[in-house]
């Protein structure tokens, strides 16, 4: 009977200390992971359509998870998977004259950036990186009318961003990015010169983030 209250516990023991030790391991794995989500604003154009000016606004959200380099978190990697509002817009004072167009171009992107990530000074994180892009929709129009017979978009972007971030009491934060294709977004059928006349994103993004 001793011999069997003995033996269990020494099994109860071997139990408990398999449980905390699998416990810190988990504990351990959570703090190396940090995630977050963010928000904000996108103001773009379209480099190569002769339309200059960041005059188009949308949405830009997403989430990402963030893995340390180094121990004390100064060097980092990041992926992402955002949600991204492009494209391009007129801006014509009052009173068009006649002859004149307005138009608007409207781009949906899914976002896959892969980004290091340099905490530099208390709080304020550089970032750069690519990103893999997917359109998911895109619209066109002239003077309102949707044209359904433009030459589409490529499905997919290949982009380079770059930003800046600061970073309050390991929580929240702001963000400003600028992001720009590498590789262009259309490349236009209609024109002479389509070496020069190639298209690429640019957008500006400005938000909050939450860090988990």
């Amino acid at each position: 009977m001793k011999r069997l209250f003995l033996l269990s516990l020494i099994l109860l023991w071997g139990v408990a200390a398999t449980a905390q030790e699998s416990t810190e391991k988990v504990s351990k794995l959570h703090s190396n992971v940090k995630g977050g989500a963010r928000i904000g604003l996108t103001t773009s154009q379209i480099s190569g359509d002769d339309l200059s000016g960041f005059h188009q606004f949308g949405a830009y959200v997403g989430l990402y998870v963030s893995f340390p380099l180094t121990q004390n978190w100064k060097w980092m990697i990041q992926p992402e998977l955002n949600f991204n509002m492009k494209g391009s817009h007129t801006y014509f004072p009052k009173g068009l004259q006649e002859g004149q167009q307005t138009y608007s171009l409207s781009l949906y992107y899914l976002e896959v950036p892969l980004l290091i990530r340099w905490n530099c000074y208390k709080g304020l994180i550089l970032e750069l990186g690519p990103s893999f892009n997917i359109n998911v929709f895109h619209q066109e129009k002239f003077d309102g009318d949707v044209d359904h017979h433009v030459q589409p978009f490529r499905w997919y972007e290949v982009a380079v961003t770059v930003g800046a971030n600061y970073l309050f009491k390991d929580h929240y934060g702001i963000f400003f990015r600028f992001t720009s294709s590498i590789v262009p977004a259309r490349v236009p059928n209609n024109v002479t010169n389509r070496l020069q006349k190639k298209q690429f994103n640019d957008a500006l993004m400005i938000g909050f983030y939450y860090q988990f």
